[in-house]
């Protein structure tokens, strides 16, 4: 988080504004803003830790050097915490990758000492203990080595074989070397730490305060993060009474990762008063970090950043959607009271009613393993993305988080389809035991047919007066042909169709309706032409035989 200094009750402070602009840019211009600024050193040392840690990281490592050797050790101390970790365990390799852009970077070499300094010595002999090897001489004279990167310490005690190779074989020599060109007594004491110490216990110690220092940057423990997808008790409205101004201004880099389209929030957040951008922003920075926490990213993994961070965006601007009614006087002044995590649970308690439908929905229309939905495309995929352990729509070729009203509506019709569904099968006495039997009487898989395809398969069948519910037969196919007068269905065979429908399940008559209409274009085109061909009939169940 900033400092309080990053505020000022007449508007966002130039350096509030700078970091908005950081936000905003893409990849190398980030250079060019920072670099262009009067006083680079003081703009990049003026930056929240993780905001200039997302900076390097977008620009890229490899170009970054300067912006590293400009920051300061806790900055840098920042940037090791948040990129050489995976969960509990240490990327040594990392780590040296982090000081060869400190050494690249860094105007003197006093000042890379002093970002070195920044770091813990445990995690430093917990590298060298992973990418070294210690010889004692006096106990072994003629070491037999498999690097020819090793370097004798001051005294002659130990022999430190070096086994990361390229880079980070050079990065580690010139640690080395620099203990030992500092204080030889001490290099001599880190390197029998190195030797001695148990590995498990000083990744444990980093560990530690590694993780003390990533809850002062904002991102909190698991537990905590998880309670932003609890649902809100009975009776939760709105604040009336703003919250005290917040920390942060102008615009945090964190709300800008992977923005792709404006949402009702982006719209809203634009008319915010500046005496309550703080609190909001303050507010924005936890919930996104929770999001992080809670979805088990680390923050070294931009892309899963990006998604995570967005999708809880999306669901922010639900959250404030649905507690204002959609209405944007009202989210206004909502966003200016609520706290954002208490919005986002807005949404969350919604989503999760929604999820409780769905799968109360999807149910009766699990066949075979029960893995996969038996509707059609769209109505299956965008199903099963709402019953996910995050709730997504499908859109194109992927699942994307719910955003606003219009997209929970597309759920809830969706989930009104299934229902409609599954009221025809269990009209017709079709359940997910008999869908089974038919689809090994037709050669399918049970997941690899619909209930339009068991519903029109029966309403056929009826209608042609052919007793006997199952696929149908290459005789059968034949028959079909009397049910339509050209390319459309007949008048009658439509009435008999919709009849059949109507009396089975009332309710369910604009998903039958739809059934209908596919049944006609599917089969009206081959049989004007001059007959069914089995291979190519999907809408209906075919029995394996009737192929030629």
């Amino acid at each position: 988080m900033a400092s309080s200094s990053d505020r000022r009750d007449d508007g966002p402070t130039p350096l509030a504004l700078a970091r908005a602009r950081l936000a905003v840019a893409s990849g190398k211009q980030k250079l060019d803003l920072i670099f262009s600024a009067p006083d680079p050193r003081a703009f990049v040392r003026g930056l929240p830790a993780e905001d200039l840690y997302f900076a390097v990281r977008e620009v890229g490592l490899a170009d970054a050097a300067d912006v590293v050797g400009l920051a300061s050790p806790a900055q840098f101390r920042a940037f090791v915490d948040l990129d050489a970790w995976s969960h509990d365990r240490l990327d040594g390799a990392r780590v040296l990758a982090w000081l060869r852009l400190a050494r690249e970077g860094a105007p003197t070499p006093a000042e890379f000492r002093l970002l070195r300094l920044g770091l813990d010595l445990d995690l430093l002999v917990l590298v060298l203990k992973t990418q070294t090897s210690i010889h004692a001489l006096e106990e072994e004279p003629d070491p037999v080595l498999t690097s020819d990167n090793w370097v004798r310490s001051a005294e002659g005690k130990y022999l430190i074989e070096i086994t990361a190779t390229g880079d980070d074989g050079a990065t580690a020599r010139q640690l080395i070397e620099d203990f030992i060109d500092e204080n030889p007594f001490e290099a001599t004491r880190l390197f029998e730490a190195v030797r001695w110490e148990l590995e498990s216990e000083l990744e444990e110690s980093c560990l530690r305060w590694r993780q003390g220092r990533v809850r002062d940057l904002g991102f909190p423990a698991l537990e905590e993060a998880l309670a932003i997808w609890r649902p809100l008790p009975d009776g939760w409205r709105p604040r009336e009474v703003a919250p005290d101004a917040g920390r942060v201004s102008g615009v945090p880099a964190l709300l800008l990762a992977g923005r792709t389209r404006a949402l009702f929030l982006d719209r809203v957040a634009e008319e915010l008063p500046d005496e309550a951008r703080g609190a909001f922003n303050e507010g924005l920075v936890y919930l996104l970090n929770c999001a992080l926490v809670a979805d088990g990213i680390d923050p070294k993994d931009l892309d899963l950043a990006r998604s995570s961070l967005a999708a809880a965006r999306d669901t922010l601007s639900l959250g404030l959607e649905l507690s204002s009614g959609g209405e944007p006087g009202r989210a206004l002044a909502v966003l200016v009271s609520t706290p954002p995590v208490e919005l986002f649970r807005v949404a969350v308690t919604r989503l999760l009613d929604v999820q409780r439908e769905a799968d109360r929905a999807a149910r009766p229309l699990l066949f075979g393993s029960g893995a996969q939905v038996a509707l059609d495309t769209p109505d299956a995929e965008t199903l099963a993305g709402l019953r996910r352990k995050r709730l997504r729509l499908f859109e194109g070729a992927d699942w994307r988080p719910l955003r606003d009203r219009a997209d929970l509506d597309r759920a809830v019709e969706t989930i009104a389809r299934a229902r409609q569904a599954a009221a025809v099968l269990a009209g017709i006495g079709i359940d997910p035991a008999r869908a089974s039997e038919l689809a090994e009487q037709a050669g399918r898989a049970p997941t690899a047919i619909s209930a339009s395809q068991l519903a029109l398969t029966a309403a056929v069948r009826t209608t042609l007066e052919l007793t006997a519910l199952g696929p149908l037969t290459a005789e059968d196919l034949k028959e079909v042909g009397r049910l339509f007068d050209g390319e459309k269905l007949s008048g009658s065979a439509r009435a008999g169709l919709e009849r059949f429908f109507d009396e089975r399940a009332p309710a369910a008559t604009p998903v039958t309706r739809e059934w209908v209409a596919r049944l006609e274009a599917e089969l009206g085109p081959p049989l004007a032409r001059g007959g069914l061909d089995a291979r190519f009939v999907e809408v209906i169940l075919v029995a394996p035989g009737s192929y030629p």
